[in-house]
């Protein structure tokens, strides 16, 4: 009865934006492989955690494909979930 939110690649990662948070990979592709039908994508935006330097959010949005290779489980993630979660209509 929870929901996972595919994001902040650049709050837990060694590698950063130089190694395209490539270490944060397989975290989020468990969560997308384990419980598809319970994550959200999200950017993040402001990164009000980043006092200095504000990630890409760009780049942050290509990691998605490395997430969630399959093009239509990407569309459940960034489409349908948040409707079913938030109760967008369907019309």
């Amino acid at each position: 009865k929870t929901w996972v939110k595919l994001s902040g690649a650049y709050m837990d990662t060694k590698v950063g934006p130089a190694g395209r948070w490539s270490d944060t990979v397989p975290v989020a592709q468990g969560y997308a492989t384990g419980a598809l039908e319970r994550c959200v994508w999200a950017s993040d935006w402001p990164h009000v955690t980043e006092p200095a330097e504000k990630p890409d959010d760009a780049a942050l949005f290509d990691l998605l494909t490395e997430w969630v290779p399959d093009e239509a489980a990407r569309k459940q993630v960034l489409v349908d979930n948040p409707a079913a979660l938030y109760g967008f209509s369907k019309g």
